[in-house]
Order: structure tokens, then C-alpha cells, then sequence
């Protein structure tokens, strides 16, 4: 699962049957070669990815592909903890 800023162009929530979609939190990322990177995802999204080890983000800038480092892993979690409760 490449994750990019294409990412970001998320369906119109009312028209969602799944609640996924309305569920999705931006994150900022910086790729190795130092560009900013804005990404979305869901909570189901992001631990099926991780589970599956295929998460891996895309920037759109320089073409690099990189894995989460576990700092981005343990902020996505607690982002999506604070949104749940």
C-alpha cells in the first residue's frame, strides 16, 4: 500500500457506506530526502497495512518509497487513540 498526497482526495463522507472513509486523519511525514508529505488514512487502514507489512509511503516529490519508523508508527497510534475516545 504506497501512500501519497493522491491519498488525500478522500469520496464525499455522506456518500460512504463505510465509515472508514469519514474516520480518516491527516498526517504530516518528511520522505528521506527532506519534503514534506501530507498523508490519510484510517485506523483499519493504517494496522491492516502495518499488519500485512505493506505500509509504505510515497512522495510525489523525488519518488521515494520508505516504511514508517517505529516514532511515526507510536504518533499515528496515538492520534487515532485520541479520536476514538
Amino acid at each position: 500500500m504506497l501512500i501519497s498526497k493522491i491519498d488525500r482526495q478522500v469520496a464525499d463522507p455522506s456518500a460512504a457506506a463505510d465509515t472508514q472513509v469519514m474516520n480518516r486523519l491527516d498526517f504530516e511525514v518528511v520522505c528521506p530526502n527532506n519534503h514534506n508529505q501530507k498523508v490519510t488514512l484510517s485506523e483499519a487502514e493504517f494496522e491492516n497495512a502495518l499488519k500485512s507489512d505493506a505500509l509504505v509511503f510515497h512522495c510525489n516529490t523525488c519518488e521515494a518509497n520508505w516504511p514508517p519508523s517505529s516514532e511515526e508508527i507510536a504518533n499515528f497510534r496515538k492520534q487515532f487513540s485520541k479520536n476514538s475516545g
